[in-house]
């Protein structure tokens, strides 16, 4: 359990894998023989899965809008309510209405909008997941628990099937049954495959095909899971049965599961509640964010037993899975230490007599690269790529290294062009940088008007002895001034953007990957 008498802090000088907490929760969970992972809505964010929040509006508005004639008016008053009475008696709101123009079938026709509202746009059961994803993550983590003997759990609040699709169909764990390992739906708690991966939705399950089960929404049903459920019982055990139960994606607003831990737990408990919830929140209201506020989580979790850790960004949440996942005994260094050896074999071979020739040579291929991307961007008018680096990993910030329009000259007199990784910067390498995947938008870091829309993607070198480490970003700069909208690619153009930023992160592997390795 957590230390009562220790006061919550979070140094911000100090990056979040140079922390003792976090080095000594990595280190515990790489060694655990017992794990219970514990999935909320923010698994799937990056997948597009409304969370609940959402969810309840979405139900809330679709059941409104025959009463309203303006559509605003109608998302005006469904916001307003969600805010008012919170999601949960919200939830309420919407069942009683479901009751009342569904009568007999109301729960049914309920369940068949979730589903319809969770699958939305996805039409096959074998699309595309981005590797760098958040659910795939937490899948490899569990994978590698299990292979190493652990006895591994997943338990979600989430409806949604988007686990099980990845890791069942989805070719980056093609090679799951070669290694004995399955990932399961859970139908009963009683049911535990040895040499599985058993993924038990604690609230029901709404497959995207077949009917849904026990499905938990409103307070009626929140009230009765409470008293009778078996998936109850079943998370009885797992929070008193020793180990370590590691919350992810999860806010810990849910009573019942937040009284179970506080009550029961016998081993120790984590939760990545990262600060940029926080700091989305401040924006999504329009208010300013006080970091003061990153302190309250932590507190509470000091309060029920928890042990919270602050990531900084929400990459940071994929990078601790990835550091989990690394076995105890494989004498792999840790994050801050690949880190700081990557560095000094890369700066070393820049600033070596061949390193401007080199450089030369990027900004050559980068300008060749952004001529053939422009001929196949058709509202794009003019293309430019840029290699950004993560410069001196103790300094915290990004380097612009090498342009297709220009050739940077290190060395005496030389400044470089540089942005501090931070909350609300505006430079598009620092917001992909800390998302840990692609990201576009409109560019607002320039004040020239030659440049409208960015994608940027960041760059991972996966391979020993690096294993996973972000050292920089590639980004492609658009004048596309006949685009309207914060946007270029979009969620129509996602396979084209989805290619595009495997090429852009293989070159700048390639550029950020030493001759020489550590």
């Amino acid at each position: 359990m957590v230390n009562h008498d220790r006061p919550p802090h979070r140094d911000p000088g100090i990056g979040f894998f140079d922390e003792a907490d976090t080095k000594s929760a990595i280190e515990k969970i790489a060694g655990s023989d017992r794990l219970t992972i514990f999935t909320g809505a923010g698994i799937a964010a990056d997948l597009h899965v409304p969370n609940w929040s959402k969810l309840v509006s979405r139900l809330l508005e679709n059941l409104e809008s025959r009463s309203y004639q303006d559509d605003q008016e109608c998302r005006d008053t469904v916001h307003q309510a969600v805010d008012f009475f919170h999601q949960m008696p919200a939830a309420s709101i919407v069942d009683a209405l479901y009751e009342e123009r569904f009568p007999g079938h109301a729960t049914e026709q309920r369940n068949k909008d979730i589903a319809h509202i969770l699958y939305a746009g996805r039409t096959s059961d074998h699309e595309a997941v981005p590797e760098d994803s958040l659910a795939v993550y937490v899948l490899r983590l569990a994978i590698a628990k299990r292979l190493a003997g652990c006895d591994v759990h997943i338990l979600t609040t989430n409806y949604d099937d988007m686990l099980e699709q990845i890791a069942n169909h989805d070719v980056t764990f093609s090679d799951l049954h070669l290694n004995g390992v399955e990932v399961y739906t859970n139908w009963d708690p009683d049911d535990d495959l040895a040499a599985g991966v058993p993924i038990s939705h604690l609230h029901g399950f709404i497959p995207r095909t077949g009917s849904a089960r026990s499905v938990v929404f409103s307070e009626s049903e929140y009230i009765k899971w409470d008293r009778e459920s078996f998936w109850r019982d079943y998370l009885t055990q797992r929070v008193t049965g020793g180990g370590l139960m590691l919350f992810v994606g999860a806010s810990l607003r849910d009573y019942n599961i937040a009284a179970m831990i506080r009550r029961f737990s016998k081993g120790e408990v984590y939760a990545l509640l990262p600060v940029e919830d926080e700091v989305s929140d401040a924006q999504s209201r329009g208010k300013p964010w006080s970091p003061r506020s990153a302190r309250y989580a932590t507190l509470r979790g000091l309060h029920l037993g928890v042990k919270v850790l602050r990531p900084d960004f929400y990459g940071q949440v994929c990078q601790f899975l990835n550091e989990a996942s690394i076995p105890a005994d494989a004498r792999i260094p840790d994050y801050s230490t690949r880190l700081r050896k990557w560095w000094r074999f890369w700066s070393a071979q820049e600033h070596q007599p061949q390193g401007l020739e080199y450089l030369i040579s990027c900004s050559k291929v980068l300008r060749q690269f952004a001529i053939e991307e422009e001929q196949q961007l058709d509202r794009a008018h003019f293309v430019k790529a840029e290699v950004w680096v993560r410069h001196n990993p103790d300094s915290r910030r990004l380097s612009l290294y090498a342009s297709s329009q220009s050739v940077v000259l290190p060395g005496q007199g030389y400044w470089p062009h540089s942005a501090k990784i931070e909350h609300l910067s505006r430079y598009a390498a620092v917001s992909a940088f800390a998302a840990r995947q692609a990201t576009e938008g409109t560019v607002e870091y320039r004040t020239d008007g030659r440049w409208t829309h960015f994608l940027a993607v960041p760059v991972i070198l996966p391979e020993a002895p690096y294993y996973e480490l972000p050292v920089g970003v590639v980004i492609l700069l658009l004048h596309a001034p006949d685009v309207h909208g914060d946007v270029y690619f979009g969620e129509d153009d996602s396979d084209r953007m989805r290619d595009l930023s495997v090429r852009m992160k293989a070159l700048g592997q390639d550029f950020l990957r030493p001759i020489t390795s550590p």
